[in-house]
């Protein structure tokens, strides 16, 4: 009888606990100053995501968070990205903030040169959208049709620019935005300049002349270096083109780098790589389009930034020598 006796106050004491939390959470008001934004980074566990709230303001007991978590919540529901809760919020209800989607507000910018998978990685640390689902659709057959792309992936027309998108978009509104900021400039740059170049032949040696060039006033010497090259069908020899094969970029390419077979070593292949290898800005588009006149066919730079170019293979070495 006793123990029955027992077994029923530890019962009405766990109620009782509960009954206090559930009356604490919901109708004891705590006065609201302000609202933070949060962001909430991938793959953090549940108590890590408390002890970032708590140290952020937004709750006051961890424990508690983490105890509403656990039961009622898988760690997969809560996503990455931006929230803006109340401070000292309590802590059931931040929990079911963070259940839902909100649409905050982000200014980005996206860099020059950077390639589909970089930009994509910059969207999923700003909790704007998944990579892998942007990468997806920016490689969706129909959807490259759909924005005149003739490559087999959007590389090369995500255009580098500062853009304004929301918390937990979908890919589909931010490559939208992207793209036809590109076909923008792009076409206004066509109308300004005249060509006898492809749509991708321009696109594909803007992306390479991104990669080499480190100053604005090369990029149109350096874009007559590779036409010039193309001319008299002599190989590239663009050392940004085998970087785009590796997984990290180098300073510096060792010779087995230079004997990678791959379409896009213009080392050992003539020509053009099959694709864009980045995302080319509007100074580089404008060089291939409005190259410099020169008679130059060869480069390279000491300090990794300027250039300095030669005519012939011979005044090439005489240079490298000083």
């Amino acid at each position: 009888m006793k123990e029955r006796i027992k077994k029923f106050e530890k019962i009405f004491l766990i109620l009782f606990a509960f009954l206090f939390i559930f009356f604490h959470q919901f109708f004891i008001e705590e006065e609201v100053n302000e609202k933070i934004k949060i962001f909430i980074p991938k793959n953090l566990t549940l108590k890590e995501i408390g002890g970032l709230l708590k140290e952020k303001g937004v709750i006051k007991r961890k424990w508690l968070f983490f105890l509403y978590t656990t039961i009622f919540l898988k760690r997969k529901l809560i996503k990455c990205g931006y929230y803006q809760i109340p401070k000292n919020h309590k802590e059931f209800k931040v929990f079911l903030l963070l259940l839902r989607k909100q649409y905050i507000p982000v200014f980005i910018t996206i860099p020059e040169g950077l390639t589909l998978k970089e930009v994509a990685e910059i969207l999923e640390k700003k909790g704007i959208c998944p990579k892998e689902e942007f990468i997806k659709y920016a490689t969706s057959p129909d959807v490259l049709r759909k924005y005149n792309i003739f490559f087999p992936s959007a590389e090369g027309f995500l255009f580098p620019d500062s853009y304004q998108f929301f918390t937990n978009s979908l890919p589909e509104v931010v490559f939208d935005k992207m793209c036809k900021r590109f076909w923008q400039i792009y076409l206004d740059l066509k109308r300004k300049y005249k060509t006898n170049l492809s749509d991708s032949t321009i696109i594909i040696l803007a992306s390479i002349v991104e990669e080499e060039a480190k100053v604005d006033n090369e990029r149109p010497i350096i874009a007559s270096v590779f036409l010039n090259r193309l001319k008299k069908n002599m190989p590239l020899q663009s050392c940004a083109t085998i970087e785009y094969l590796l997984e990290k970029r180098k300073k510096v390419l060792s010779k087995e780098d230079l004997k990678i077979n791959s379409p896009y070593n213009t080392y050992l292949y003539k020509g053009l790589p099959p694709t864009p290898i980045c995302n080319p800005s509007k100074k580089s588009l404008e060089a291939v389009l409005n190259p410099k006149k020169t008679d130059y066919y060869y480069f390279f730079t000491k300090d990794g930034i300027t250039h300095i170019f030669s005519k012939t293979y011979k005044e090439h070495l005489e240079k490298l020598k000083h």
